[in-house]
C-alpha cells in the first residue's frame, strides 16, 4: 500500500504524460501524412450543393429580434408560474 503521495500519485501522472504523448504522435502523424491538396474550389463554402450566392453577413431588422424575445417569453413564462413543478420554489 503506497504511503506517500508520489507513491499515490504516481500512476495518474503517467497516465496524463502518456496521453498527451499519444495526442501530440496523432497530431504530428496526421500533420505530416496528411493530404496538402488546396485549390479554391475546396476554400468555398458548402451551401448544401449550391453555389453560395451573394454575402452571409447580412442585416437583419428589428422586429426579427422582437419577434423571437416575445415568443420565448410567451411560452417560457407560463412554466416558470407553476408553483412545485419545475422549481423548487413552492
Amino acid at each position: 500500500m503506497p504511503t506517500s503521495y508520489p507513491e499515490i500519485y504516481f500512476p495518474i501522472v503517467v497516465q496524463v504524460i502518456i496521453a498527451f504523448a499519444v495526442a501530440a504522435g496523432l497530431i504530428a502523424a496526421s500533420t505530416l501524412l496528411g493530404k496538402r491538396a488546396r485549390s479554391p474550389l475546396k476554400d468555398t463554402p458548402y451551401e448544401s450543393g449550391m453555389a453560395p450566392v451573394g454575402s452571409a453577413r447580412e442585416r437583419f431588422s428589428v422586429k426579427f429580434y422582437l419577434v423571437g424575445m416575445i415568443s420565448s417569453c410567451s411560452i417560457s413564462k407560463p412554466f416558470s408560474c407553476i408553483p412545485g413543478r419545475w422549481s423548487s420554489v413552492s
